[in-house]
């Protein structure tokens, strides 16, 4: 047995090339709202760390801002992952765009 009999079912093996477009497309989404998300909450964080601070006293103000900092980070990175996965899906769809039919229906066929 090799390595590959052990791994996971790949999701996206054996389906259409529009569908993995559209898996493409789904995940591009998901990580910009993660991001969104994560710089909210970071900023929040930021915005409010003295008033969390005293409020729960046993946590430094310096760890919570620390901790909205890496969470504005987080969240930038994913933005950033985002925006790659969108001009990756832009590029390959005009490049798709140029390709015969025939070429498009072998690919979508599973042929090479």
């Amino acid at each position: 047995m090799t390595f590959e009999d052990h791994r996971p079912a790949d999701q996206s093996a054996g389906t259409s090339l529009n569908e993995k477009l559209s898996n493409l497309r789904r995940k591009s989404i998901s990580h910009l709202l993660t991001g969104l998300g994560n710089g909210v909450i970071g900023y929040l964080l930021i915005t409010h760390a003295s008033d969390i601070a005293s409020t729960l006293s046993f946590i430094p103000e310096w760890l919570v801002t620390g901790a909205g900092y890496v969470s504005a980070g987080v969240g930038v990175l994913y933005i950033l992952l985002s925006v790659l996965s969108a001009v990756m899906l832009f590029v390959v769809r005009k490049k798709l765009a140029g390709l015969p039919q025939e070429v498009l229906e072998k690919v979508n066929a599973g042929e090479s």
